[in-house]
Order: C-alpha cells, then structure tokens, then sequence
C-alpha cells in the first residue's frame, strides 16, 4: 500500500528501543535527546512523541496493530495467535513490530512537518478514505481491546503519507543517470576448493590438474567428477560486491570483469580463503543490470533521507511512556 524505505534508519529506531529497555526498572530519566517518562503522570493518552512536531496516541497504536494484524491474518490466518514465536506470544511479536513501524513512520512524518511539508487534497481524501474502509471493518473486530475513532485512523494513514512525501521531497532532485559501467553484473561459474582440503601442497596441485582440464572443455562433467573436493556455484557479480578480496595486488572484481563470455580465469591463490577458478558464463546480463540500476537509485535516496532523518532525530526531543506502553493489551483474548 504504501512505499517501503529500507536504509540504516531502522538501526536507529532500535537503538532507540533498545534504550528504553536498558531504563525499564528507573524512575525516569533524559538520555540525550530523548526523554523516557514512566507513568502518565498527566491525562494524556500519548504513548510518544517528536517534539512539537508529531506524537502518537495509544488509540493510533491500536490502528496500527489492526493494519498489521489484517495482513498476519490474511497471510497466517485467524489461529495465528495461539502460535509462538521463540519466547513470544505470536502478539507480543507483533506489538514489538507494531512499535519499531510506528515510531518509524512517526518519526519521518515529524520530518516532514519540521520541513513544512503538507498534504495535498488529494493525498486527504485517500486518506480519508482508507480510513473510512478500515473503519468499517472495525464491526467485526470483536476482541480489539480499543475505542477507536475514523479520526485516530485517518490520522495513522496521514502519517504514512507524510512519511511518502517527505521522502519524495527529499530525492527530487536525486541524479537518476546510471551508467551500464556503474550498474553491469556479470553472470559466473564460480570453483572453490578450501586451503583445508587436504594438504597445501596437494590441494594446488589437484585444483591446477583441474584448472588445465578445464581449458579442454566439458567444464560441467569435470565439475561433476570431482565435485566431492571442489565447491560450484553459479554466481551474479555487481560491481562493489568483490573489492575485499585480492589476489596478487588486485582485486577478484578486477580480475572477472575482465573475463570475455566464456573465458576462464587463472587459477587464483586467495589469502586465508582458498583456491578459485572463475568461468565467464554472460560478461554482461542486460536484464540484471537495468534491475541493478533501479537499486543504486534507491541506495542513492535511501542515502539523502538517512542523512536528513538522522539530522533530525538528533535535534528534536522524543518522548515516551514506558509504563502506558507496557500495560497495552491489544487484544482482550491475550
């Protein structure tokens, strides 16, 4: 339904929970920017907030639970929730992903108000809505153990699409051009043997024996054969992902984007790993390249907003109720 932004910013928002583990059996206490508060001490029905910007009600928690919930369900189906997971309940499992969503999407849509972002009438009346759907659904909800209003649901959904603009807003002006140099992935035969497969001495000298029969043919009915002492696999290679390791002063990038289509590589001593032959299968997988280039670009975007998100969190104050948060049951059937 909505955009899903996968970046280091979930790290942070668990660093964040993981704080408020770390203060649970406190009576309260600031730790850098954000401010645990346990107990209501007041009225208020806010389990947290972003300073001026953005706070989330116990009652917009529930909503988001009856999202989440709806897509377990339809995924699970309704017994899901005698199920364990690990040492939890199937819902504490969910409530904790319930918060880290929650606190994620409030976080970014308190970004966007920071930054003076606004919905547009279009992006209400969605909005609305959905609201007005998810609302409706509400009559056979039997054992939510919540009063929630369209107006808390309206505002979850503004709060996802907040999130969706300022997330635009930031990767507008995101240089989109790629070249095919930058995305290329190359498609390999990749044989291994492990230092540890016999002696030093013995292993070199199977994997050359090996190496120079390969330059025969028949690459697949080798492998076969001698597939009890070598490891085979056929392998997708993007540009970035084998620059750690080296062989003779370069990198093994270096030396397989360097394989013309069906070319095999010489036999390769990597250090503290093992033995490598590498046979060119497609110097260039076109289809593969152009998906590869829709992933820089949103590593490109994820970049931008990370760095404006994590600007953010470090100058606003966060709030949040430990206790109110803790004594949420959401459903009556726990």
């Amino acid at each position: 339904m909505f955009r899903n932004i996968k970046c280091k910013m979930w790290l942070r928002i668990a660093v964040m929970l993981g704080l408020f583990c770390l203060v649970l059996n406190t009576t309260g206490c600031r730790i850098g920017k954000y401010q645990i508060r346990f107990g209501k001490g007041d009225e208020t029905e806010t389990v947290f907030s972003f300073g001026e910007y953005r706070e989330c009600t116990k009652e917009e928690l529930f909503v988001y639970f009856l999202i989440d919930k709806a897509e377990y369900e339809d995924t699970f189906g309704e017994m899901l929730w005698d199920m364990q997971v690990s040492d939890f309940t199937m819902e504490e499992f969910v409530k904790n992903n319930v918060l880290t969503k929650a606190i994620y999407n409030e976080s970014m849509s308190a970004l966007a108000v920071s930054r003076g972002i606004e919905l547009s009438d279009e992006q209400n009346k969605k909005a609305k809505d959905l609201a007005s759907y998810l609302y409706a659904s509400l009559e056979n909800e039997k054992n939510i153990n919540c009063d929630i209003s369209i107006e808390d649901i309206e505002e979850v959904y503004e709060s996802y699409l907040l999130a969706e603009s300022i997330y635009d807003y930031l990767t507008e002006s995101v240089d989109t051009e790629i070249s095919d140099a930058e995305a290329k992935v190359i498609i390999l035969q990749c044989i291994r043997c492990d230092y540890n497969e016999g002696a030093v001495g013995d292993t070199y000298e199977f994997m050359s024996k090996l190496h120079n029969e390969l330059q025969t043919g028949k690459p697949d009915l080798l492998i076969a054969q001698y597939g009890d002492r070598v490891e085979s696999s056929v392998i997708e290679v993007a540009k970035g992902e084998l620059t750690q390791k080296t062989v003779d002063g370069r990198t093994l990038e270096e030396v397989v984007y360097a394989l013309a289509e069906g070319e095999i590589s010489e036999l390769l001593t990597v250090i503290d790993d093992g033995y490598y032959i590498f046979i060119s299968i497609d110097d260039y997988d076109s289809a593969k390249t152009d998906l590869n280039k829709i992933n820089i670009l949103e590593k490109r975007k994820n970049a931008i907003v990370e760095e404006a998100y994590n600007d953010f969190l470090n100058d606003v104050e966060y709030t949040f109720d430990t206790e109110l948060w803790e004594n949420i049951d959401f459903l009556y059937n726990s």
